[in-house]
């Protein structure tokens, strides 16, 4: 049972496993299921709900860059928790969702037992994120600088590994298409990556997409 009887808002696949068991969660109520970062911008509220479950492998922009858009929209206040959840076994992935505010991480495969658990307490003001292997930052210069990168950096990455075009990404984040490939471009330089499909595989390799 629940701390209190929650409000939870998720940002992702209803049809998923994370999905099927926040519907069933007890004390709990499923108040919003946006699919897509879009209709979570469109129709979330901060008065809406208590605790924001987001996958961050959306299918239109990565979580942790809509947590951002949120926040500065004023749909996300500081006094609501996150829970991140995601298919990404990684240290790398661990760590910037907790560098960027998420209360909790889950992995989509977890028990429906755990969830509650996590649910439970990010409610009550705690933080909970699994055992994960320390970066060896000083060691490998990529990934202090992946670390490092900005929830925009990551989803324009995130976007063209999935096939979006620059122009695409520069409208969802209301950017120009220039500061696309500039930040394409940064991110090759400090990845030491010689073509997209290179950074592309860096990225994967250590563990940020």
């Amino acid at each position: 049972m629940g701390y209190f009887m929650a409000r939870i808002a998720l940002v992702g696949s209803v049809r998923s496993k994370l999905g099927a068991s926040l519907k069933r969660l007890n004390g709990h109520q499923l108040v919003a299921q946006p699919t897509l970062a879009r209709q979570a911008l469109a129709e979330l509220r901060a008065d809406q709900f208590d605790l924001l479950v987001v996958m961050l492998e959306l299918s239109d922009i990565h979580g942790l860059e809509l947590l951002e858009m949120l926040r500065r929209n004023g749909q996300l206040p500081p006094s609501i928790p996150v829970l991140a959840c995601s298919n990404l076994h990684s240290a790398m992935n661990i760590r910037r969702a907790m560098h960027f505010g998420a209360s909790g991480f889950l992995f989509l495969n977890d028990c429906p037992a755990l969830l509650e658990h996590i649910i439970d307490a990010v409610l009550q003001g705690g933080s909970i994120f699994p055992e994960h292997a320390r970066l060896p930052v000083d060691e490998d210069a990529r990934l202090h600088h992946a670390l490092r990168f900005s929830t925009q950096q990551v989803a324009i990455l995130h976007g063209l590994r999935h096939g979006r075009s620059s122009a695409s990404l520069a409208d969802f984040l209301n950017i120009p298409t220039a500061s696309v490939s500039y930040c394409k471009r940064q991110m090759m330089r400090k990845l030491k990556a010689a073509s997209l499909d290179d950074l592309i595989g860096i990225s994967q390799e250590i563990g940020l997409i």
